[in-house]
Formats: C-alpha cells, sequence, structure tokens
C-alpha cells in the first residue's frame, strides 16, 4: 500500500510513534510518505519513505485555526492526488483526522483515499470549541484506533463513537537490547541519576520531579536529568531554587536522541496527572530501567507495579521518593526490575505483532471506505 501519515514534527509521543510505525511498516513492504510541518526526529533513511512538507496547523496544546486547518487540507488533497495514496493515516484528530476529511472531500469526483485516525493523549481532553469538528472528523474516518484500552474507552464517553480498534506502540528491538557494563558503571558512580522525560505540560507534573529529587537526595546523592521542554519549565527551576536543589538538575531541553539519557538513568520519574500510554515508560523498560510514577490510566497498563517500576497516588511525592531510595538502595531489585522491564518490553511490544494489527486495521478500514461504511461498521 501507498500510506500517507499525518503528524506534527514536534518530539513527543505521538511523533515518536508515528516515525516507529513509518520505519516498520516500509520495512514490511508498504511505500511511506510522511506529511508534517518537519521531518519528524528518528525516521530511518529508506527508498521507500518519502517526506512530504505541509502547513503547520496548531498543536497538541494549542488548536489549529480554521484558515490552518483548510491549508493541511489542501496539502493533505495535492499529496493524496500527486501520490496516489490508498490511506491517509492522522495521528491526533485535531487537527489532522480534521483536515485528512476536508482532503477527501475536496477530492471526490477522483480518486479518494481510505482516512483512518489514531488517537493520542489530549484528543479527548481538548478546547470544547473543536470537540465537535472532532466528533464529526471521528464518525467520518474509515477506521479509528487508539494506544490503549483507557483511551478508547475515553473517545467513547467524550464523542459518542463506536469503540476504537486498540493497537499498542511498539519498540525498537534494538533499544531492548541490554546495554553493555551499564549495571558496572552505575554500581562504580556516587551519584545515581534521576530521569524525567516529557513535554513538561501540567498534566505531566513535572514539577513534582524536584521534589521527589529533594526528598530522595537527603538518603541517596543523585542528580535529576530533565529531557524535553514546554510550559513547566520555569517552574521547576523556581522549585529547584526553592527547596535547594538547583546545582542538582540538568535540563537537556528536546531532543531525538534520548537513548543516551536512558543508558545514564537508574530510574525513570513520571509522576503524571495522566497518560494515554507511557511511551517513555515503554523505553525506559526496553532500556532496564524501572520506572516509579503515578498509578494512572495508560501507564499502569504498561508498567507492571511491584514488577517493573513502582506506580503510587497521584501527587504522593513522599511515596515515590521513598520507592526510589529503595531502588537506589537494592542493586539487585533495581536489576531485577530492569531485566523483567526489558523481557515485557520485548515480549509484549515487539514491532510484528503491532505492524500486522495495523495491516489489518487498514484493510478492513479500505473494505468499509469502498463500502461507504462508517467507521465501526461490521
Amino acid at each position: 500500500m501507498r500510506i500517507g501519515i499525518v503528524c506534527f514534527a514536534a518530539i513527543g509521543g505521538s511523533s515518536t510513534v508515528a516515525a516507529a510505525l513509518a520505519n516498520h511498516l516500509v520495512a514490511a513492504g508498504h511505500t511511506l510518505f510522511l506529511l508534517a510541518p518537519a521531518p519528524p526526529e528518528r525516521l530511518h533513511p529508506h527508498s521507500s519513505l518519502f517526506f512530504r512538507a505541509m502547513p503547520a496547523a496548531g498543536s497538541p496544546l494549542r488548536p489549529g485555526s480554521a484558515a490552518e486547518v483548510h491549508r493541511l487540507a489542501q496539502g493533505i488533497a495535492a499529496v493524496v492526488s500527486e501520490d496516489h495514496l490508498d490511506v491517509v493515516h492522522a495521528h491526533y484528530a485535531d487537527p489532522h483526522a480534521v483536515a485528512a476529511v476536508a482532503a477527501r472531500e475536496m477530492l471526490l469526483g477522483s480518486w479518494t483515499p481510505t482516512v483512518v485516525t489514531t488517537l493520542h493523549g489530549t484528543d479527548v481532553t481538548v478546547d470544547p470549541r473543536v470537540a465537535p469538528a472532532i466528533s464529526a472528523a471521528l464518525f467520518a474516518s474509515d477506521g479509528v484506533s487508539a494506544v490503549s484500552p483507557f483511551l478508547a474507552d475515553a473517545a467513547v464517553e467524550a464523542y459518542g463513537i463506536p469503540r476504537p480498534i486498540v493497537i499498542p506502540n511498539c519498540i525498537d528491538p534494538v533499544s531492548a537490547r541490554p546495554r553493555p557494563g551499564l549495571e558496572q558503571r552505575n554500581q562504580s558512580r556516587s551519584e545515581r541519576v534521576l530521569l524525567h522525560v516529557s513535554t513538561l505540560r501540567p498534566v505531566k507534573r513535572a514539577v513534582d520531579c524536584v521534589g521527589i529529587l529533594a526528598r530522595v537526595n537527603r538518603r541517596v546523592p543523585c542528580r535529576l536529568l530533565v529531557v524535553g521542554d514546554g510550559p513547566d519549565a520555569e517552574s521547576m527551576h523556581s522549585e529547584a531554587a526553592r527547596l535547594g536543589v538547583a546545582n542538582a538538575i540538568s535540563f537537556v531541553g528536546a531532543t531525538a536522541g534520548v537513548d543516551r539519557y536512558f543508558a545514564e538513568a537508574d530510574i525513570l520519574l513520571l509522576p503524571s496527572a495522566s497518560e494515554s500510554f507511557g511511551m517513555a515508560a515503554l523505553e525506559a523498560m526496553a532500556a532496564g530501567v524501572p520506572v516509579v510514577g503515578s498509578c494512572v490510566d495508560g501507564l499502569a497498563g504498561v508498567v507492571v507495579d511491584g514488577v517493573c517500576g513502582r506506580l503510587l497516588p497521584v501527587g504522593d511525592l513522599d511515596g515515590m521518593a521513598a520507592a526510589a531510595c529503595e531502588l537506589l538502595l537494592q542493586p539487585g531489585l533495581a536489576a531485577a526490575y530492569g531485566d523483567a522491564g526489558r523481557r515485557l518490553a520485548r515480549e509484549s511490544y515487539a514491532p510484528a505483532g503491532v505492524i500486522a494489527a495495523y495491516g489489518e486495521f487498514y484493510a478492513e478500514s479500505r473494505l468499509r471506505h469502498a463500502a461507504g461504511l462508517p467507521s465501526g461498521a461490521p
């Protein structure tokens, strides 16, 4: 198939998922076109993988204006016509599914593609002003998927659509290999490393990581690495100064090269208020890094509490700090959690099963499109 994936270019969970999906679909024999304002990070060069620049239309934090979405729809329609796409796969309902459905309407009377949508976290917590457009786009899509059961259920409640098919994210098997010498390096360091990877939005509760660091540092000397950027960065700096731990935090900024930071980390901190899946947690597990975070939504479906990490109530900084100290002070326990996480990542989130599921999803959606049936129709 000739598949166009529409996604954001910014570093984040949805872009990571879209790029990984494109890489693996190409490896499975499909021809892929990435439609985004800029080439997403983590793309593997391939003769059957093409990038097509699209006008920017909002972000996960800001709905696109009507004019921006219209320009994006025109760009998608042009690529469909010029590159003869069979499927347009929108990552995020707003603005990508809205624009993809509009593009299909622009092409009536000529070749029209199958439109499928994959939902991500903020699709169900959007500005109410754009909810009607999202609902219309989901009902008009030929297929709708979600990355976790929690998100699928939330979409049904938010929009009244048939329950989306659940296709989890996958992890590159290269990332799931043990990192040579990691355990030995950890044992030789006097300062341990806590890691936080996110877009630093309020829902990620990144400021809580500063409080956890301050508590852990009373028992175990450690440093917090913060990978990512966003609206809560300034609040993290302020809280670090207030708690006297500013010198124990390193802000890396947004980067696609997160593998090297997982290789340095002893623990990944994810104290989020909500997670639709928890891609950072899966990447940490694949790298053999235990996770300490909140017992919420999609994260609890990825991290098995007491097996590859610890999950505590949202806002329980004392509990998260105690769990982190336990792992830092018991290398054998941390190693067991790391081994279990690596095994779960390799066995439950391997690309082969995920790509097969997407292949079936595309095929069924194309049949519905050809028959003129709505998403979710039998």
